[in-house]
């Protein structure tokens, strides 16, 4: 198994309960995120081939910049109108960042929600991602987030309306070191997060650890970690044992685990970064879910993860313009 590698740019502990965003880095970024945020958006967008070709009849608006309000309405936390007057507040800025000459009106960026694919906003989510080292210390896990209706089933098993709303999971596998989300699935809350966390671990490479908790523990994720190259560090069930089953790396992360409890436990609680993550998406864009329709919400969740993932770009871009490390000891 490998030691947990210190944080780059300083002798850090391995901890991440014992890290924090450098307050240079962190004040030069939120003076001017808005801003900042919004020119990130537009970069990308234009590296991008627009989901729909706009019908040419009555002027329409460019399709990036459909989709820009689209992404600043769920990162400013605001409804159709809410964010059409909000752009309007802000014309200049927006329509040199879009190229476009006016801003579009809460109904086309109502359309735009449902021409926008999941396909595309999946692409430009991995635009967001940067290249770091390929040794990448990683976390999985996932949460809930309210929507705003109850399961309809659920209303007629009990003969009433439910006031427990339901609810979508958001799975997200996360780089602990550049804080970048590196991979996000959205799953309907019956979902089990085993299946879906060896379907994130099978397509991601450059992998040194991942981490997670009972939910992730099972003898196939960790073969499934090991083909990647990387060391597994999944909290054991109660009952479980140290039988292979045809499964060497649970073997010998359950040995590792026994002789040397202080050290794996080391790694395995970095993934205590992953509850931060979903901390911060949930302060900053809101838990729940404004969406009626099952695939709009999906898309909702994902358009909150690539605000996320925007912002952490941010914060690691002026890292390295300030030749600094992104974190300090806390």
């Amino acid at each position: 198994m490998r030691r947990v590698k210190n944080f780059p740019g300083g002798d850090f502990m391995n901890s991440n309960h014992h890290k924090r965003v450098n307050p240079k880095v962190y004040s030069s970024v939120n003076r001017d995120l808005d801003r900042l945020f919004m020119s990130h958006l537009g970069d990308l967008l234009r590296t991008m081939e627009t989901p729909w070709t706009p019908d040419p009849r009555g002027n329409p608006h460019p399709p990036q910049s459909v989709i820009g309000a689209l992404i600043l309405k769920i990162y400013y936390s605001a409804s159709y109108d809410e964010i059409e007057a909000r752009l309007k507040g802000m014309k200049e800025l927006f329509c040199n960042t879009f190229d476009t000459d006016r801003i579009p009106t809460h109904s086309v960026i109502h359309r735009g929600m449902k021409n926008t694919s999941t396909k595309f906003l999946r692409n430009l989510l991995e635009k967001t991602i940067q290249k770091v080292e390929e040794d990448r210390r990683t976390a999985i896990d996932s949460s809930g987030f309210h929507t705003r209706s109850s399961s309809k089933w659920y209303d007629i098993r009990i003969g009433k309306e439910n006031q427990k709303k339901d609810y979508l999971k958001l799975h997200l596998l996360v780089d602990v070191d550049s804080g970048q989300l590196l991979d996000v699935r959205m799953t309907r809350s019956k979902k089990h997060d085993s299946p879906v966390g060896k379907a994130m671990l099978k397509k991601n490479w450059g992998i040194a650890t991942v981490s997670g908790d009972k939910a992730y523990f099972s003898r196939k994720a960790c073969t499934i970690a090991a083909a990647k190259n990387a060391d597994p560090y999944f909290k054991p069930k109660e009952n479980a044992t140290h039988q292979s089953k045809g499964h060497p790396a649970y073997a010998r992360m359950m040995r590792d685990r026994e002789k040397n409890p202080e050290d794996w436990n080391e790694s395995y609680h970095v993934r205590s970064f992953v509850e931060s993550v979903f901390s911060s998406i949930k302060k900053r864009f809101g838990k729940a879910l404004s969406s009626i329709k099952q695939r709009l919400k999906k898309r909702e969740l994902l358009l909150k993860a690539l605000c996320y993932n925007i912002k952490e770009a941010l914060y690691n871009l002026k890292a390295s313009e300030l030749g600094t490390s992104r974190w300090i000891k806390r």
